[in-house]
This record gives C-alpha cells, sequence and structure tokens, in this order.
C-alpha cells in the first residue's frame, strides 16, 4: 500500500492555516463552539474533502444505492 506523509513546513504553516481558515469555516457545536482548532481543521478537512470525492465517484460509478458508505477515515494523516 502506497504511504506518504502530509507535511507542512513551518515557514509555510501560516499561509495554510490563513487561507483554509478564511475558505472553510470551522463547524461549530450545539453551544456555538468550534468544534476543531484551527490547526486541527485543516487535516479534518483534508480527511473529509478526499472522502468525499471518493464517494462522489463510486456513487458515479456504482449508483448511490450501490456505492459504500462515505468513509472518512480512507486516509490517515500523520
Amino acid at each position: 500500500m502506497p504511504s506518504k506523509t502530509l507535511t507542512i513546513s513551518n515557514g509555510k504553516w501560516e499561509r495554510v492555516k490563513t487561507a483554509f481558515n478564511t475558505r472553510f469555516t470551522i463547524p461549530k457545536d450545539s453551544e456555538g463552539k468550534d468544534m476543531y482548532t484551527e490547526n486541527e481543521w485543516i487535516f479534518v478537512y483534508i480527511k473529509k474533502y478526499v472522502a468525499r470525492i471518493v464517494k462522489s465517484y463510486e456513487n458515479e460509478m456504482q449508483g448511490k444505492n450501490n456505492a459504500l458508505p462515505l468513509d472518512e477515515d480512507i486516509i490517515t494523516i500523520s
């Protein structure tokens, strides 16, 4: 199985964090508090994005009723 580690250098982290947290709002819980920190949200969003791409593809190829359920743990970021 191919394996890669996603790395963002310290020098570029602020740019990435600012862009992600401006573009993609951190979801809030029922009390209105952020569900993730700014740092966590970037990696959670990337995982969710990949899962949605795979799910969309499988829906198109197999039909919505035959495709596997959304798998938000389809990738691991460490």
